[in-house]
């Protein structure tokens, strides 16, 4: 089997495997369904370039969600900061997954997290994104920031604890 014809199915199976999530992560951070669907799609040929050129992917999940994830930051960058609405994306078709901590959201509804999300500094709502909506490991989400696992997990950690007390929620203490 050639280099290219192994290339394409790689690309291939990574799209069939990785495009729902990829465009539900995008819809959720930017709250544009179709501005989502462009940046999907904008992804999905920046990852193809890639193989085509002939670069090796150990790790089809952490490049894909990588060029998305610069994708995401452009487009922050490009516009001015717009409110988000959770109830626009619902109308939209949008249902989010219920988020791993999930007492939190037995104490609050969804808009008033999502906004609480959206007050977060970048590298906190980055990382909760990352691990609680799109569900990576924090392994996985240590490779797409570029930063170790342990620094992952105290982020994770102080961007819950922070999301907590915006939100009015104690913490449990284990004695």
């Amino acid at each position: 089997m050639s280099k290219q014809l192994r290339s394409q199915e790689q690309f291939l199976a990574a799209y069939d495997e990785f495009s729902d999530s990829v465009l539900q992560h995008c819809t959720f951070r930017i709250s544009d369904s179709e501005r989502a669907k462009d940046l999907t799609q904008e992804t999905f040929m920046k990852v193809w370039e890639y193989i085509a050129e002939g670069n090796e992917v150990r790790n089809m999940r952490a490049l894909v969600f990588h060029v998305l994830r610069n994708l995401i930051i452009d487009e922050y960058r490009g516009r001015k900061k717009k409110s988000f609405s959770l109830e626009a994306l619902k109308e939209d078709g949008f249902d989010p997954p219920v988020m791993g901590d999930s007492h939190i959201l037995a104490e609050s509804d969804t808009r008033v997290i999502t906004k609480a999300m959206h007050e977060l500094p970048d590298n906190y709502r980055e990382v909760l994104f990352l691990r609680y909506i799109d569900e990576l490991p924090v392994k996985e989400v240590a490779e797409l920031v570029g930063e170790s696992e342990n620094a992952i997990s105290v982020r994770i950690h102080r961007g819950l604890k922070i999301l907590r007390k915006n939100l009015g929620i104690e913490e449990t203490k284990i004695i």
